[in-house]
């Protein structure tokens, strides 16, 4: 885009790339001054770079937004002559909208992860997270056979604990946050009942860090179940089957949580040998009246039975649901129909009671 303007503000020259970019025809552009056409944001470093071109010196890498007929902005690049002594200015101008944007999204996004960062660093510096346990009934007796560990982060805000882990892993922290909650859980361990085990919830990438390692390591992992997505399982099944066997190898146990929703491949799922499949929520909701969900239910039903695992329904919140899954063969549930996560302080004794009770 090449042009000749003068020193008292307006355009005398254009080539026709100017009518291309922008959209104005020339006349239009040569009848008023340029900075009618410049963003109200701009105009008064216009005017100083001008007056700096006025006065001898050439201008090099100024950019500025220029308004469109549609009235979008443009981005343009220029380099600019020094003033002449007829007061010309010869100058040319790329638009460079796509290259500024792109700087701006970067920007943008390195301003994001150092604010999550920043959070989650809050969240690290102090005691959090602090941890609830929900729990996990034996359905035949009714009695407590685990309970799962839960993070909540204070003060209270309406980003979900999974929000929060997924924050820190963009910040680069994930492995530091979930290995915090893990020792937090861990610390809480030695108050569960006899036979009663604690299940965590553990990233594969976080599952085979050093740090992890050094949490597990003075802890009495008889009573500890590592908890990983099934999706994450699948996609990460061989490096897990290594590390699976070095956390069974202190005594913990593995669970396969978010089962049922599609993403397994059942063969992988053997390979790990699972101690436990936790048949996921979306699976449990509307099971007494979902066929398709009953289905899914009942298929791993079969396959936890065939591979000696224990089946752990998730996210019931109905008596109908509950029945429907007593009916289809599962012995154990969590959800808030049966118990709500509480601090492990502040629980009441945690035996089922039945609406018909």
């Amino acid at each position: 885009m090449l042009c000749v303007a003068g020193i008292d503000g307006c355009f005398k020259a254009l080539n026709p790339a100017w009518t291309r970019v922008l959209g104005w025809s020339q006349e239009e552009l040569l009848s008023r001054p340029y900075l009618d056409f410049v963003h109200p944001d701009d105009r008064q470093a216009t005017v100083t770079e001008s007056a700096k071109i006025a006065t001898g010196f050439p201008s090099l890498h100024f950019r500025n937004r220029f308004r469109c007929v549609d009235g979008s902005y443009r981005w343009l690049g220029w380099s600019s002559t020094a003033a002449l002594l007829d007061g010309a200015i010869y100058a040319s101008a790329r638009d460079i909208t796509v290259a500024v944007e792109a700087d701006q999204d970067s920007a943008r996004r390195h301003r994001q992860v150092a604010a999550r960062a920043a959070r989650v660093r809050t969240v690290l510096a102090g005691a959090g997270p602090r941890i609830e346990l929900q729990p996990i009934f034996a359905l035949e007796s009714g009695m407590v056979f685990g309970f799962e560990a839960l993070s909540r982060f204070d003060p209270p805000s309406d980003r979900a604990p999974d929000e929060w882990f997924a924050e820190a892993a963009a910040a680069g922290l994930g492995t530091e946050l979930e290995v915090r909650a893990i020792a937090n859980a861990a610390a809480l361990a030695h108050h569960l009942p006899q036979g009663v085990f604690m299940s965590v919830n553990v990233s594969p990438a976080t599952l085979d860090s050093a740090e992890l390692d050094q949490t597990l390591a003075p802890i009495a992992c008889e009573h500890v179940v590592v908890e990983v997505p099934e999706r994450a399982a699948v996609a990460d099944a061989t490096l897990l089957r290594s590390v699976f066997k070095r956390v069974r190898e202190r005594g913990a146990r593995v669970a396969i949580d978010d089962a049922g929703t599609g993403y397994a491949g059942l063969a992988q799922l053997v390979a790990l040998t699972p101690e436990f499949i936790k048949l996921d929520r979306a699976v449990t909701r509307r099971i007494d009246s979902d066929p398709v969900n009953r289905a899914r239910a009942a298929g791993l039903v079969r396959f936890a039975a065939d591979i000696g695992a224990t089946l752990i329904a998730e996210g019931v919140e109905t008596g109908e649901e509950l029945a429907a899954l007593e009916e289809l063969g599962i012995d154990y549930a969590q959800g808030f129909f049966l118990g709500r996560p509480q601090p492990l302080l502040s629980r009441r004794p945690m035996i089922r009671v039945l609406a018909s009770e």
